[in-house]
């Protein structure tokens, strides 16, 4: 089995997916091209996630919050609905389990942005059991050179808060960036985004965290099947610690 292959294959198909309306409407309706490329994501999460969870987009529901409209929503499907038909649903707060921002291309600013309103939407429903949701961004396209105005917003955003960490990130095929609540060996650092540079294999990783984070328990002793033997951490970057005094205004200011 190579998984590591596996996950090339994936970029691949993102890759390939991603173009296939652009190439058909040449460019003349942007807005059913993004509509697309948030309709991968979803399908390649509904081909591996089992009952009871389910794949939309929509808004989360709360008594004194609503959500933003969210790209990708992954909810559990045990619990009742407000609201459904087709794709579009409506769920409450207990229900939710991942918030997902897609987005064609990004670069720093913009995935600056992203992060913020996903910083925010996890500050206003990441509770109850917050380590069993995810709030993340997937970006086809990175356009960018430095990311050092990503990792001081992951800082700034989270205001020292663990209920406001952004969980994952992908820039484009090469670039993943995961929040670690303990370290990827029981030895390692805690509270830490690791920032890793995987050619070709980020998507892959992207999705089979979303998996792997949502079906810890079911998955057990078969965790080892979703990743490659060699790991990520050869591809790490740097790690970016959880505190910071800045706030996210400021950290846009600054760069």
């Amino acid at each position: 089995m190579d998984i590591a292959r596996h996950f090339q294959s994936l970029s691949d198909e993102c890759i390939a997916l991603k173009d296939r309306v652009r190439h058909l409407i040449a460019g003349r309706h942007w807005a059913t091209d993004g509509e697309w490329k948030e309709s991968v994501v979803r399908t390649m999460l509904r081909r591996h996630l089992p009952a009871p969870f389910e794949v939309g987009r929509g808004f989360v529901v709360s008594l004194t919050n609503v959500s933003t409209q969210i790209d990708v929503l992954v909810y559990d499907g045990s619990h009742p609905v407000l609201f459904k038909e087709g794709d579009l649903v409506f769920v409450g707060q207990r229900a939710l389990k991942a918030i997902i921002e897609v987005k064609s291309s990004v670069g720093p600013r913009s995935a600056a942005n992203a992060i913020i309103k996903l910083s925010n939407e996890a500050a206003k429903f990441g509770l109850p059991a917050r380590e069993e949701k995810i709030f993340a961004l997937f970006a086809f396209n990175w356009v960018g050179r430095s990311t050092t105005l990503i990792e001081e917003t992951l800082q700034a955003s989270a205001q020292g808060n663990v209920n406001r960490v952004v969980d994952l990130l992908a820039l484009g095929p090469d670039k993943f960036v995961k929040w670690w609540y303990s370290g990827p060996t029981r030895t390692g650092s805690r509270r830490k985004w690791h920032h890793y540079d995987l050619p070709n294999a980020a998507f892959g990783y992207f999705l089979h965290n979303v998996i792997v984070e949502l079906c810890k328990t079911r998955i057990g002793d078969d965790a080892e099947l979703w990743f490659p033997m060699e790991g990520k951490e050869l591809g790490l970057v740097r790690e970016i610690p959880l505190g910071t005094s800045m706030s996210p205004q400021e950290s846009l200011r600054t760069s």
